[in-house]
């Protein structure tokens, strides 16, 4: 369980991010797609590999939209495979999109 302080320093971290990759300003995205387009997304896992940062990520896009729903049957330290369904999300398309633009922990 993350401490106040931990979270406040998270999204400090992701907030300077996006901002300097102008992720609320992705001007392709808000002309292309309409805004009250909703829209799944899925991460899965790319190579075996071990959890970490699933906090992270639901806290980006939780700054992105509040109304985004994450949600994964894993937990930081668990094992997965490639090709495992590591998260689902759901949220405004334009949303999932910006935060995709981004990048941030995704790579």
């Amino acid at each position: 369980m993350l401490r106040n302080e931990d979270i406040f320093l998270i999204d400090k971290v992701v907030k300077g991010g996006l901002i300097e990759d102008r992720a609320f300003n992705d001007i392709t995205t808000r002309n292309t797609v309409a805004p009250e387009l909703r829209s799944s997304a899925f991460v899965f896992a790319k190579q075996d590999f071990v959890v970490s940062g699933i906090v992270i990520f639901q806290r980006c896009f939780n700054i992105l939209d509040p109304n985004i729903k994450i949600f994964s049957p894993f937990v930081d330290g668990a094992f997965i495979q490639k090709g495992t369904k590591l998260i689902t999300i759901n949220g405004l398309t334009v949303k999932i999109f910006l935060f995709f633009r981004f990048k941030g922990p995704v790579h």
